[in-house]
């Protein structure tokens, strides 16, 4: 009820003029956009790895509105400017097979930051690991490093991921043993999932994908070697992440910029924030619409937003005009 109320007010501020006036009031106000996966829409369900990913029709229709109200190509990828900077982050082969033609479609550019661990070795991200398990682990009993868990239906594996999610947070030694108990209890090869559904998700950008981004004028920056919780990691340790994702720089980036792992509050501190400038990379992306109060708001934390997975053209330009934001407020003061 509460989602068919807004949406029904961002069509009557579509038609009224509100959003144009958003549009106009922001104009130049720097839109960053953050975008994981594209994934086909005969392929993309309901499965709780999927959830930060957009279907390739919700990513056309959403490039058609962006090319429209920002057709100039030539100030695309420039951070410090006005329009809309579109950025992709991990680096799975589904952003050059899928997400690059919609790109080129539209005649757009983006920003690709790829966790250099995963490219260079093929190791897949450890939250995407886990998440592939709890997603299509079958109906039973679970017992995960001190965690038991009864999964009787798919409406039970979000609570599942949340719970070892919290164990991670306030232990991130525990990721293995709890992989390593998810190897045990039902091994990770025994899970069932469409081919080409497991390809695009999980196979990374190869070599020659890499370097047909930089061709088409794409730019391609850091993600952190092992995609860790920065955070809760030691000084020496996170020294030693960024250290060994820019040693691969030279191979793989066209470009000085970074984007943190996970990229939240939780995530991102001070301290990542100043190391991130003295390793020598020029800009950081966070992955929340408002920079946190804790955290420096300047070029080493720059927000990003991520647009609804939908092809709802009032959902996208409230979303895109601020018009969605600015609601968020008023609702917040009265």
């Amino acid at each position: 009820m509460k989602q068919r109320f807004l949406h029904y007010i961002y069509r009557v501020a579509y038609y009224s003029g509100l959003i144009a006036l958003c549009y106009f009031t922001n104009r130049h106000k720097r839109r960053v956009l953050t975008y994981h996966n594209i994934i086909p829409d005969e392929l993309l369900d309901d499965s709780l790895h999927l959830r930060t990913s957009h279907s390739s029709s919700a990513f056309d229709a959403q490039l058609e509105i962006i090319s429209k109200r920002w057709p100039d190509s030539e100030r695309q990828l420039d951070p410090d400017g006005s329009g809309c900077l579109i950025t992709f982050d991990d680096g799975y082969c589904n952003q050059a097979r899928i997400a690059a033609p919609i790109l080129e479609k539209w005649n757009r550019y983006a920003i690709f930051f790829l966790t250099t661990d995963l490219i260079a070795n093929g190791n897949l991200l450890w939250p995407d690991r886990l998440l592939f398990w709890v997603s299509y682990v079958p109906f039973g009993r679970y017992r995960l490093a001190k965690m038991e868990f009864d999964l009787t239906a798919d409406e039970q594996r979000p609570t599942f991921w949340s719970q070892i999610w919290r164990q991670i947070i306030q232990n991130q030694n525990s990721i293995k043993p709890i992989a390593d108990a998810m190897e045990i209890s039902y091994p990770f090869e025994a899970l069932q999932i469409d081919p080409k559904l497991h390809e695009l998700r999980f196979f990374p950008l190869s070599a020659t994908e890499l370097s047909n981004l930089q061709d088409a004028g794409h730019l391609l920056g850091g993600h952190s070697y092992g995609h860790g919780i920065l955070a809760r990691l030691d000084d020496q340790t996170v020294k030693e992440d960024f250290t060994r994702c820019l040693q691969l720089s030279e191979d793989m980036f066209n470009c000085s910029y970074y984007s943190y792992p996970f990229g939240g509050s939780d995530e991102v501190s001070r301290r990542e924030q100043n190391l991130c400038r003295m390793s020598g990379f020029t800009r950081s992306f966070l992955n929340v619409d408002q920079v946190p109060s804790k955290l420096q708001a300047d070029h080493y934390g720059i927000p990003r937003t991520t647009l609804s997975n939908t092809t709802n053209r009032f959902i996208l330009e409230a979303e895109l005009s601020g018009f969605k934001e600015l609601l968020k407020k008023w609702a917040g003061k009265n």
